[in-house]
């Protein structure tokens, strides 16, 4: 119903008036970015949920997104319903539209790369802005996707009955920092995704702006959750701040 997207019916969308435009693209690939066999309407509602999250790293607003998938052949018409399912409860949590994509098919397996828009977006921040004395604040737990994932993916876990649904679900679902984005934008320094791993973030954001960091490894928040497979020695910190997905 977005005068923007015309219908998905044209090979553009067109916006007439949009203040400091934000633009980033995330792709999800089956067996690499979640394991074989996720359900394909997770998949497609986490592949607009990552994307997401880079706006935050400016304080955008989310406008809409674009959607390419990359389907095996052997989809069925339940299969895009369950995909369309998942783009709908993303797009209904945020409050935002499908303004266009495209989609092919092949023998392999799943991906979706999507494009995600929004406006009012900060240009003064990015990776680059770090000064000495900043303090490094980080927006919730460290580590929780990393534990969910290998919940899903480790049978000996499963075995001993220590799946944490709520676990599996920061994987699956994750929650794109949207509003705090928008909150801290103009008093932050520099902000970045940690998707990749908290000290691998830290890492890039330290290259771009020159400077080094001081982390004190018991600073960083852990959730009652996920300690439990730190006392069990399941898990250490290292592969928690290093695992990435947060």
């Amino acid at each position: 119903n977005n005068k923007e997207a015309r219908g998905l019916s044209d090979d553009c969308a067109i916006f007439n008036n949009l203040n400091d435009l934000a633009i980033s693209v995330d792709t999800s690939v089956e067996g690499v970015h979640v394991p074989i066999g996720t359900d394909i309407g997770i998949q497609s509602r986490r592949a607009i949920l990552r994307a997401l999250s880079d706006l935050a790293t400016f304080g955008s607003s989310p406008i809409c997104i674009f959607a390419a998938m990359t389907l095996p052949k052997s989809f069925q018409e339940s299969d895009f319903d369950r995909i369309a399912e998942g783009y709908r409860k993303a797009l209904i949590e945020y409050d935002i539209f499908l303004a266009g994509g495209d989609i092919t098919s092949q023998d392999g397996l799943p991906i979706f790369s999507i494009t995600v828009l929004g406006d009012k977006g900060n240009v003064e921040l990015g990776r680059n802005k770090a000064r000495e004395g900043d303090l490094i604040v980080v927006s919730g737990s460290i580590g929780d996707s990393f534990v969910g994932l290998n919940l899903l993916m480790d049978d000996d876990l499963k075995q001993k009955s220590l799946v944490d649904t709520n676990l599996v679900n920061k994987f699956l679902i994750p929650n794109p920092q949207i509003e705090l984005g928008k909150n801290i934008k103009m008093f932050a320094t520099s902000i970045i995704d940690i998707s990749d791993g908290l000290i691998s973030e830290i890492k890039h954001l330290c290259e771009n702006s020159k400077v080094g960091a001081d982390i004190n490894i018991i600073d960083i928040p852990i959730s009652i959750e996920a300690k439990k497979y730190i006392d069990s020695n399941i898990f250490n910190h290292i592969d928690l701040i290093t695992g990435g997905d947060d």
